[in-house]
């Protein structure tokens, strides 16, 4: 996984540019390790050598980075990783000048070419922190939220009442081509018929009970039989039919009911 992270980094094209200028300006600055071919071609196998030792420097930074514990700052894992991956760095492009001289170059083992090492490194270590995908933010922490969070809007139907009525429901029924809207605070009509009343009460917790009534289920009270005619008990002492086909329904709904309380 580490890996694949940090070979995804040494592809991004703005990373490539940057470690290109890094060893561009070593490989000017670079005068160990010279050979007999020209100084054209000698400045090209140093510029080979050094983004050998870039892309080297790259994946093991990234790899050690990822390596160390989370709880360690992202900036101090990269400086570490850095200080680790100088001496791999250093034999990969000493590695590279005896391939090209035939032999160890005597720089391989001085104390400056490693340290002039360490120091391209840490910068590479620099450049890896600025494109790391994760830096914004550590793992596993959420994004704050760019917009508030709003109230769901109410029930279409709730918005048709006036103000003073409020939103606790009590019934919706039939009246000619108005539906009676009532509420704990009063009731009014509204030009509307049943079904659409129904459609606009989607959310609301309640039901219909009767072709011309939908009652809410906290108004509930109880059912009861007269003249063999089924009928709800509202908590306000209102009495309302009840379709035979829709009274075990309602039946249930008031043990569900009090089964909760």
């Amino acid at each position: 996984m580490a890996l694949r992270h940090g070979c995804r980094i040494v592809a991004a094209p703005p990373f490539l540019a940057l470690i290109g200028l890094i060893t561009l300006i070593g490989s000017l600055f670079d005068r160990s390790g010279q050979t007999g071919l020209s100084m054209a071609l000698g400045f090209a196998l140093h510029l080979v050598r050094n983004l050998a030792g870039a892309t080297v420097a790259t994946l093991v930074i990234v790899v050690l980075a990822r390596a160390l514990p989370p709880r360690v700052p992202v900036l101090l894992r990269l400086a570490l990783a850095g200080l680790a991956a100088a001496p791999l760095v250093h034999g990969t492009m000493a590695g590279g000048a005896a391939v090209t001289a035939g032999h160890w170059p005597s720089w391989a083992f001085a104390g400056w070419p490693l340290a002039r090492d360490a120091i391209m490194v840490s910068a590479i270590a620099v450049v890896v922190g600025l494109f790391r995908a994760d830096r914004a933010r550590p793992a596993g922490r959420a994004e704050p939220s760019a917009t508030p969070q709003t109230e769901p809007p109410a029930p279409a139907l709730l918005r048709r009442l006036p103000p003073d009525l409020g939103a606790d429901l009590v019934r919706v029924s039939a009246c000619d081509h108005y539906v009676e809207v009532q509420t704990r605070a009063g009731a009014t009509l509204i030009l509307l018929r049943l079904a659409d009343a129904l459609d606009e009460l989607a959310g609301v917790p309640g039901m219909q009970i009767h072709r011309s009534h939908w009652v809410a289920h906290g108004a509930m009270a109880a059912v009861v039989v007269e003249q063999r005619r089924p009928l709800l008990v509202l908590d306000d002492g209102q009495r309302l039919p009840i379709s035979r086909s829709r009274l075990s329904h309602v039946r249930g709904a008031l043990a569900d009911r009090a089964a909760t309380r």
